[in-house]
């Protein structure tokens, strides 16, 4: 576990900027490819391995989020063992450089060679949407294409409602809550669906016949999903009905522009008089013009320590603090999702991000709590560390300095720690809480803190055991849904 101090100050303004260059799904290289994968009980990404010209996607990556894991090499075998979450017990074996292997007793065929690196088992791509349903026995949607999977009947689907006249709108009605970035730019807005399984079933493109909302596209590619709606004037976006219902219209003092003149002629306008478009009344569902501010979201941010070129911590010769990072902070996600709790991953995969473009991605994703996930091979239990710093009287909607920006939130943040704390000793498992000068937390404007994975006992290696670490992440998951009340309130 490595944290720098702050070398300089820096506005939050900017994040605003990079958060549009953040949001852009074709802002990934190859080599960051990464499967986004949507269930039940969890959304995540894992990340993909190019091997021997071809694209291969982790076994155990895809499964440790739906349930316990043990996996091991034996020779050139690899085995696993996986239990999802109230089911039975299901066992899988293969072997290096072949192209056959057994799930539960069944014979299944890959499309290339099974493959070995690091301890841990990997398959073709290509393959994983036929063979996860031997494990989960759920039936998956695997878009190969945009790297996305579906487990089970999870995808959101959407419609879209035009109202024109004085106060034009497009409203989008999603079959279940969601919760996309929002990108405004002149004359254009970007929901980006990083977490939510939006999926589109109508035309990729649709012009509304609007002279201020021209349209929208719909696009996913690199295991995220967009919309993009397109004006002639300014546009803003609004939530509304649990988040289900987002209204896209011009923003407050903008002039409408007029509708053309109809060029029918008087005999056909009179024929179609009775089917003509009219202004449709706003029921008790639908959102009212103007639109009312968007309920507050209330939003984790998971941010797993390291990755890429910093492997942080050696744990062990064989184990990498950036993997254990991970892997927890995915547990972490998993259990505030089973209890409502919406959570997001600002690393998914293993790639580098520096200190300073982790607290400007959390800044723009406006979280409710910002958690700092790391890993330690001295100790045991959990360590939950605060900003050591000054406690400041600012407003949080003024501009602050870039190493301040904590500190309007330290009291709440300091809960936060109370909260899990509390939880963890009910589960007695040892705790220490106490303010330590780290970034990037200092840099975050919103409750804030980092925790410190160590071992349960003196064996180092336990501490990737996923026994321990479900009862630790269900732990930080009770704590942080225990303040959700107090902090919404607060917002």
């Amino acid at each position: 576990m490595n944290f720098r101090t702050p070398a300089r100050w820096f506005p939050l303004a900017l994040a605003a900027l990079a958060a549009v260059l953040w949001l852009s799904p074709r802002a990934q290289t190859q080599s960051e490819r990464h499967l986004t994968v949507y269930s039940q009980s969890a959304t995540y990404s894992v990340n993909l391995l190019p091997y021997s010209g071809q694209v291969y996607v982790g076994v155990s990556d895809v499964l440790e989020p739906l349930g316990n894991v043990e996996a091991r090499e034996d020779g050139k075998k690899w085995k696993l063992r996986f239990t999802p979450s109230g089911g039975r017990e299901i066992n899988a074996e293969f072997q290096e450089g072949k192209n056959k292997g057994k799930i539960h007793n069944q014979d299944v065929q890959l499309s290339a060679n099974f493959h070995m690196e690091n301890g841990r088992g990997y398959i073709p791509l290509h393959n994983i949407g036929a063979m996860l349903p031997f494990f989960t026995g759920q039936q998956t949607d695997f878009r190969e294409t945009p790297l996305r999977l579906f487990i089970g009947g999870v995808a959101i689907s959407f419609k879209e409602q035009v109202e024109k006249g004085s106060s034009p709108k497009l409203i989008l009605n999603f079959t279940g809550p969601v919760n996309p970035m929002v990108a405004t730019e002149p004359g254009q807005v970007k929901l980006v669906f990083r977490r939510d399984p939006v999926v589109n079933a109508g035309a990729e493109k649709v012009q509304t016949g609007d002279a201020n909302i021209t349209g929208y596209s719909f696009t996913d590619a690199g295991g995220t999903a967009q919309i993009t709606v397109n004006g002639a004037v300014p546009l803003t976006a609004a939530f509304s009905d649990g988040n289900r219902t987002i209204t896209i219209q011009p923003a407050p003092g903008v002039q409408i522009a007029a509708e053309p003149p109809k060029t029918q002629e008087p005999a056909q306008q009179a024929a179609q008089t009775p089917t003509a478009p009219a202004p449709i009344p706003l029921g008790p569902t639908q959102p009212a013009a103007p639109a009312a501010p968007p309920q507050p979201r209330f939003v984790v941010v998971l941010d797993a320590a390291h990755g890429g070129d910093e492997r942080g911590a050696a744990i062990t010769d064989k184990i990498a603090e950036k993997d254990v990072n991970l892997a927890f902070a995915r547990r972490i996600q998993h259990e505030l999702q089973t209890r409502g709790v919406v959570a997001t991953l600002l690393r998914s995969n293993d790639a580098t991000i520096n200190v300073d473009d982790r607290a400007v991605s959390a800044n723009a994703a406006h979280p409710a709590i910002y958690v700092s996930v790391h890993a330690a091979n001295l100790g045991n239990g959990l360590r939950i560390f605060t900003a050591l710093m000054t406690p400041a009287g600012v407003a949080t909607h003024t501009f602050l300095p870039w190493h301040q920006a904590q500190a309007p939130y330290l009291d709440y943040s300091s809960q936060v720690a109370g909260s899990i704390s509390a939880e963890l000793s009910n589960r007695q498992i040892p705790v220490t809480a106490l303010p330590a000068p780290l970034r990037p937390m200092r840099n975050i404007a919103a409750p804030a803190i980092a925790i410190e994975l160590a071992p349960p006992d003196d064996e180092v290696t336990n501490i990737n055991s996923p026994e321990y670490q479900n009862n630790v992440a269900a732990a930080v998951a009770n704590g942080i849904a225990a303040m959700k009340p107090k902090l919404l309130g607060a917002r």
